[in-house]
């Protein structure tokens, strides 16, 4: 059955994987898919760093939407939680599975990132600055936004699962 790609993006420090953990405690009805998740095997598979080496990040795209195309062919909903942009899904090529891709910015006023990212000790000032840029470029290109910057990780995740079901009428 065909259903909707629903991707929850966002910058370093928005709250993306914090958000996704909290969906899988409360006991989501969506299958929740968090792009860190695998990267540390992809990493060791490709025989470079995901995170830092360019050259794996179109393999790394193509490999989740194979995953995500896999879950949707089980008939379950998936969301993916990303610092993608629409951009970076193009040439991916649209799955008879999706109807439709829907995305939610996750974001948090300048202050709450910068102190999100400051408790990350193996981020360099140069990465914080480059998180600071992406969330700029992602408020331009998403119009859906939640703002995360007062709010719980179990809150954020409440409020995901309301846009999950008014995007694609529950699971």
């Amino acid at each position: 059955m065909p259903s909707d790609l629903l991707i929850v993006t966002g910058a370093p420090g928005s709250g993306k994987s914090s958000t996704a953990s909290a969906l899988v405690q409360l006991g989501s009805p969506y299958a929740i898919f968090d792009i860190d998740w695998l990267a540390d095997a992809a990493g060791e598979l490709a025989g470079r760093s995901i995170y830092s080496d360019s050259t794996t990040w179109g393999p790394y795209r193509r490999l989740w939407h194979e995953i995500l195309c896999s879950v949707a062919r089980n008939d379950i909903q998936p969301i993916f939680f990303c610092p993608n942009t629409p951009s970076d899904l193009e040439g991916l090529g649209k799955a008879e599975w999706c109807n439709s891709i829907s995305w939610l910015l996750l974001d948090c006023d300048e202050r709450t990132r910068r102190e999100r990212l400051d408790v990350r000790s193996d981020w360099s000032a140069e990465r914080k600055m480059e998180a600071m840029k992406d969330a700029r470029e992602l408020r331009r290109l998403i119009d859906q936004t939640l703002d995360t910057s007062l709010l719980l990780p179990g809150e954020v995740a409440r409020k995901v699962l309301g846009w999950a079901e008014s995007s694609c009428g529950g699971s």
